[in-house]
């Protein structure tokens, strides 16, 4: 494998693997953020109401209570699919459907003992257009109690599960999108880098190739990062030192190739001697 590929591919891996960590982190993150916000702030309104409505539940007051649970409806469209308020009686006193109030809310009250509140997935059909398909949602529910403390019925709040997804969604794409980005700009920085560590050393390996061939004259030019300009330097020298050798072998002090053959030339052959005519 190539110097380069084995450079880049475990920063990418890293990269990754890191992306995929963030991301599953962030999913458990945003359920417990969830799971917070159930127990908290959907709790906090529900006390928030509770204690605008409470005298009103106790006198029965459907219309007053129904004003102020469609209030909250309205200013929370998209997260809330429903307020329900159940008398002490267990029966429906006011509510925020526009349709028909569908069966599994009219049997969600049950009785409190010692909670503060209370938190479920229910299955509805029309909980939000009346186009008839169930949906899962979180019911959170906490008793209403008056001045002096005793209950007076309950109110319940139909947190959409949907809303949450999109939510949760939307933010794991985010990091998702972020480790993309990053991955993308690791691959430039790493062929960057490699490319910063290869080209000399293919450098070297074009020099070591023409020293073998015999060429003593060249030279390696020391540039790159700290290493790579050590190992041109000593590749210097090993050239140096090579044509020192080669000179003590050749009878020269620095040759700039090595002879072709150490066997000597032929000697010519002798001129045939001239005839002479005697007489």
């Amino acid at each position: 494998m190539k110097l380069s590929w084995l450079i880049i591919l475990p920063i990418v891996a890293l990269v990754l693997l890191s992306g995929v960590v963030n991301v599953v982190v962030t999913s458990y993150i945003l359920d417990e953020k969830i799971e917070d916000d159930l127990n908290g702030k959907e709790v906090n309104v529900l006390n928030s109401l509770s204690r605008r409505i409470y005298g009103d539940v106790q006198e029965g007051y459907s219309a007053a209570v129904t004003d102020v649970i469609f209030e909250e409806r309205n200013r929370r469209r998209e997260e809330i699919d429903y307020i329900v308020v159940f008398d002490d009686e267990g029966e429906i006193l006011a509510h925020t459907f526009t349709t028909a109030i569908p069966d599994e809310i009219q049997h969600l009250d049950e009785p409190f003992h010692t909670e503060e509140y209370k938190i479920k997935t229910v299955e509805i059909s029309d909980a939000h257009d009346g186009d008839g398909e169930a949906e899962e949602l979180y019911d959170v529910s906490i008793p209403i109690y008056n001045d002096v403390n005793l209950q007076v019925g309950s109110i319940h709040i139909g947190y959409c599960k949907e809303h949450l997804a999109r939510e949760k969604n939307a933010l794991t794409n985010v990091a998702l999108g972020v480790t993309v980005v990053v991955a993308i700009a690791a691959i430039v920085v790493a062929a960057f880098v490699t490319r910063s560590i290869v080209r000399p050393i293919k450098d070297l390996t074009g020099i070591a190739e023409k020293v073998k061939n015999g060429n003593l004259a060249v030279k390696a030019e020391p540039k790159g990062t700290d290493e790579v300009i050590e190992l041109s330097e000593a590749f210097n020298q090993m050239i140096l030192s090579v044509r020192l050798v080669a000179g003590e072998m050749y009878g020269t002090e620095e040759p700039t190739e090595a002879p072709a053959s150490e066997a000597p030339a032929p000697e010519a052959p002798p001129e045939a001697p001239s005839e002479e005519t005697t007489e």
